[in-house]
């Protein structure tokens, strides 16, 4: 595993500059895909079925200050320390931004309000409404799984 906020800064190294609702974005479909892929989560936080999408409360509550949702986060100061993450889980975490970069916030959010993951975790929660429900994460393993397997 690797601490979350560390994950961003490298995310923030590689795509800078963007905002907290597609950082959060990023995060969470790496942390999906490390789930498929390697069977365990790379991170330990929770994902929270907010109304904007996927958020992890410790990477918001780090950024707050900073960055309000739409509003590009800064560029870490120092070079990112990665010696904790395998050559492999670069190469997932580059893959994952080489596919989920390129689109915008507001387009992260649509794909992950139409994802069984965060549908499931909004439950009865109307879509304007506050909601920290949890996103399983068996859950976004076999969804992401399946979405893999889709695919090939």
């Amino acid at each position: 595993m690797i601490d979350s906020i560390n994950l961003c800064e490298l995310i923030l190294e590689k795509t800078s500059p963007i905002n907290q609702l597609k950082l959060q974005k990023l995060v969470y479909y790496i942390q999906a895909f490390h789930l498929v892929f390697y069977d365990a989560p790379l991170v330990g936080d929770e994902f929270e079925a907010w109304v904007h999408g996927p958020v992890s409360r410790k990477i918001w509550d780090h950024y707050k200050e900073q960055s309000y949702i739409y509003m590009d986060i800064p560029c870490p100061d120092r070079p990112v320390d990665a010696s904790e993450l395998s050559s492999e889980q670069l190469a997932l975490i580059d893959e994952v931004l080489r596919v989920y970069s390129p689109l915008a916030s507001y387009q992260l959010e649509m794909l992950t309000h139409s994802e069984l993951p965060w549908i499931e975790a909004r439950g009865s929660c109307r879509s304007d409404e506050r909601c920290e429900n949890s996103i399983r994460l068996d859950t976004m393993k076999k969804f992401y799984r399946d979405l893999v397997e889709k695919s090939v």
